[in-house]
């Protein structure tokens, strides 16, 4: 099967994540650089090597393959092109769901240009939980992946009897276009991530937007920025740009870029 599908679809990132998302079931981990990834490739599908075809520089059509990717990125730096769409999709909020679509924040405009129907929500509810999960998890020990709607906020906050306005904070920093009109005292009453999630949708305003993208936001998300300059500052030579990577469900690369951004010495 994934000869099949690297002939018809030789280099395209969802073909690359099958091939590492195979490779790690087979052997527990991932290929550890750039050369061996290379060389698995040359291996598996009897064909040229990969190495024309990265970094790779445009998002994967599923969901499933975005997350297999920027979790190698873990391992292979040089997997994602920085600047690039992709890059851009990794490090979105707006990433759940079976498709790997993502939102930038001067996409807006077209949106509403081109929707006929009523007027949507303002946050989607992919949106919503993606940050939320993220907003969570630089709250507690949890990361992205293990968190569902299906969680009660009291038993992820278990030394925080008010978790909201902390929440609140964090996810209003991922979400410059949005306008969050809550009273943080009045929710809670949310007992579990899906309500959180929908009183959020229901009382979101768009800002005024921007024009539509036409090239990738190559800027780091503020949050991302603050979460390494917090973490560095406190575990000084300890500070592990994997680790964050891994809790934060963003490429190596981005934590690396965010270091940077922030002054952090590696």
């Amino acid at each position: 099967m994934r000869r099949n599908i690297w002939r018809l679809l030789e280099g395209s990132p969802d073909a690359v994540a099958l091939l590492l998302l195979a490779h790690q079931r087979e052997t527990g981990c991932f290929p550890k650089d750039s050369d061996a990834l290379c060389e698995l490739t040359s291996g598996v599908f009897s064909t040229r090597s990969m190495e024309d075809c990265l970094p790779l520089a445009f998002p994967p059509l599923l969901r499933a393959s975005l997350d297999v990717l920027i979790r190698a990125s873990a391992e292979l730096p040089g997997l994602i092109a920085p600047g690039s769409w992709l890059d851009s999709a990794a490090n979105s909020p707006y990433i759940d769901g079976p498709w790997a679509v993502w939102r930038q924040e001067n996409a807006g405009q077209l949106a509403g240009k081109l929707h006929t129907g009523p007027a949507p929500k303002v946050l989607s509810l992919q949106r919503a939980y993606a940050a939320i999960k993220r907003a969570i998890a630089r709250n507690t020990t949890r990361d992205v992946q293990s968190i569902s709607a299906d969680d009660r906020l009291d038993e992820l906050f278990v030394d925080r009897p008010d978790p909201i306005p902390g929440i609140l904070d964090s996810v209003a920093m991922e979400m410059p276009d949005i306008r969050l009109r809550l009273d943080k005292r009045s929710l809670v009453q949310a007992d579990r991530v899906r309500d959180l999630a929908r009183d959020l949708i229901d009382e979101a305003e768009e800002l005024d937007p921007s024009q539509a993208a036409s090239e990738p936001d190559i800027r780091m998300p503020d949050w991302l920025v603050t979460m390494v300059r917090d973490r560095a500052g406190a575990e000084g030579s300890d500070f592990d740009p994997v680790a964050i990577a891994r809790m934060a469900g963003v490429p190596l690369s981005s934590v690396l870029r965010a270091a940077k951004s922030a002054d952090v010495e590696e």
